[in-house]
């Protein structure tokens, strides 16, 4: 823990150096504040920075009232992103930020990797942690996954860098970015029948595997969008990467947004996970796999969802 004033006066310090440099002409800054060296002390030290240099871009760790310019969730995933917001997502490779000898709870690269996939299919950024020990060497267990997430990347690093978010919902088989032009599916589950459904309106124009560009694959349209014919296994593991050359914006099909069917009774269960928060506050949040709405701080957010219903059902109070 840091000695008594400590926080303060290293958010002062920081404070400083930040003024120092902003008030140079020509020079543009960003801030990447931390929650330490933040509270009353810190927003007070900061807000005058922000006067007299109003497009500092700084995240929303200011508090105080003060949003920032990008959202920055620690450990955890966001279910939906943020929508109209930069953001990225913090995370550590084992349980630790800093340095533990005993810390065992190393993350699999499968995780990492499927981690990478979902931020970038929701819009955002993975700010992965490694901490080193104290002569300053990383960890082998760092450096054995990260030399395997790179080994991914060699291959797939297209699909996943300035991409943009999904403008698929969801998907059976898990996730997907986009450039314009291109959709890139990122399939988890390879499915037994060689057959990907995708729940696309667009004119596909040609498909192949990011992996082997040179093989086109075959793709047959179907009434809920296109189905891609692939070969028997992944070329890569943790997530096999299939490419859509499509004509203009992707275009996608009612299956891909009328998630909700009524049961046999007629009712509906309408999860926050399946929610499209509207609004400048609220989102979907998940904690330990169960949904949630939350930032629900604006009146005027609501959310909405998309349900198909085949036939009249009689609405009960």
């Amino acid at each position: 823990m840091p000695a008594p004033g400590a926080t303060h006066l290293a958010s002062r310090s920081c404070a400083r150096s930040l003024s120092g440099a902003v008030t140079q002409p020509g020079r543009e800054a960003a801030a990447a504040l931390s929650r330490r060296f933040l509270g009353f002390s810190g927003r007070r030290d900061f807000i005058p920075l922000l006067k007299l240099k109003p497009g500092i871009i700084h995240n929303n760790r200011l508090g105080g009232g003060f949003r920032g310019d990008t959202e920055t969730p620690e450990q955890e995933i966001p279910a939906t992103g943020f929508k109209g917001r930069d953001w990225e997502t913090c995370m550590t490779m084992n349980d630790t930020w800093g340095y533990k000898s005993y810390d065992h709870d190393w993350k699999p690269t499968e995780t990492l990797v499927r981690n990478l996939v979902d931020i970038a299919s929701k819009g955002g950024n993975y700010l992965l942690n490694v901490g080193p020990t104290s002569e300053g060497l990383i960890p082998a267990p760092s450096i054995e996954r990260l030399q395997q997430v790179g080994a991914w990347m060699k291959v797939n690093g297209e699909a996943t860098c300035a991409t943009s978010a999904s403008p698929f919902k969801k998907l059976a088989w898990e996730r997907c970015t986009q450039k314009p032009g291109k959709l890139y599916l990122h399939v988890f589950d390879w499915p037994a029948d060689g057959r990907l459904q995708v729940p696309l309106a667009s004119a596909v124009t040609k498909a192949y595997l990011l992996a082997d560009k040179s093989k086109q694959l075959q793709v047959e349209s179907a009434a809920d969008g296109e189905i891609v014919s692939l070969p028997s296994a992944s070329p890569t593991p943790y997530a096999g990467v299939v490419v859509l050359d499509i004509a203009g914006a992707p275009e996608v099909t009612a299956a891909a947004t009328t998630r909700i069917h009524p049961a046999a009774d007629g009712s509906l269960t309408l999860k926050a996970e399946d929610a499209e928060p509207m609004g400048g506050a609220i989102r979907v949040e998940l904690h330990d796999g169960v949904g949630n709405l939350g930032s629900w701080t604006d009146p005027k957010d609501y959310a909405q969802w998309s349900v198909t219903i085949a036939r009249p059902v009689p609405m009960r109070s």
